[in-house]
């Protein structure tokens, strides 16, 4: 535990600003109202996007010769 509290309080770390214990605006807990109500809805990942993206390489990585276009195809249905 005491190894991960060192690890998220590290202030070289690009996750620091948006612990709540720095202030930051970042963090949920300082982040100002108006964020919070714009933001309800939205995704907060890109999953999306990025999924297409890794079922092409999982299509290409077990298949080997198979084309781009048949692993994107695949990847989206």
């Amino acid at each position: 535990m005491e190894a991960l509290l060192r690890e998220l309080e590290d202030q070289t770390k690009a996750t620091y600003k948006y612990l709540s214990v720095t202030g930051s605006p970042f963090a949920y807990d300082h982040c100002p109202e108006d964020v919070k109500t714009a933001m309800l809805g939205m995704l907060a990942v890109n999953d999306l996007a990025e999924s297409s993206f890794s079922g092409i390489t999982a299509q290409v990585q077990c298949y080997g010769r198979i084309g781009m276009h048949a692993a994107a195809a695949v990847s989206d249905m």
